[in-house]
């Protein structure tokens, strides 16, 4: 069976994001089998972005508009849709490095046993940063950021409740763990995460 990648990229009014982090899975070489997007009852112009970039790109780009039901109903929708056995998990508000697909497929046959693996998020335009700015870093691990994860399709299921996006991806990587599978942490698999409003 050939091995591909599904990239899961969940969006709530990120219409200030969502064209930057699409735009960067244009650059990955090689590119993943498909790119799902779930807009989750946006009341930006995210929608109206998305569907004038699914117009202009080559990419292969599945686009689902629904109501609002918080970050675990939305990501469980978008990983249903998936067609690979293994999801690459991106927030809306990251960009991907150019090689990230590649070190995907290479982490995925080095690690034979994981149920997931976590990338590693770095912050960018560090000069941008504020007491009232927001930016995710993750350079050792043991942390779990859904912003850049790995995850067999068989074990990438989001508790519904989760209504607001705070600790959803700790409880899917805890789940994971305790059912005796590692989530091990790879440096190579990154992404960058600027300073945000």
């Amino acid at each position: 069976m050939k091995l591909d990648i599904s990239l899961y990229i969940p969006v709530y009014n990120g219409e200030s994001t969502i064209e930057s982090v699409l735009k960067s899975v244009l650059n990955l070489n090689p590119g993943p089998k498909e790119i799902i997007v779930v807009n989750d009852g946006s009341t930006d112009d995210t929608t109206a972005m998305l569907e004038k970039f699914k117009q202009q790109t080559h990419l292969q780009l599945r686009i689902l508009h629904q109501r609002r039901t918080g970050p675990g109903q939305a990501r469980n929708a978008g990983i249903n849709l998936a067609r690979s056995n293994w999801i690459g998990l991106l927030d809306a508000d990251v960009q991907a490095s150019p090689n990230w697909v590649e070190s995907a497929l290479n982490l995925i046959i080095a690690n034979p046993n994981a149920g997931a693996i976590e990338g590693q998020t770095l912050v960018v335009n560090r000069e941008e940063i504020t007491p009232l700015t927001h930016q995710t870093e993750n350079c050792q691990g043991g942390r779990y950021p859904t912003c850049n994860m790995l995850v067999r399709k068989q074990f990438c299921h989001f508790h519904h409740e989760y209504k607001i996006p705070f600790r959803e991806d700790t409880d899917l990587a805890f789940s994971i763990l305790e059912g005796g599978f590692s989530i091990p942490f790879a440096q190579d698999l990154i992404v960058y995460h600027p300073p945000l409003a």
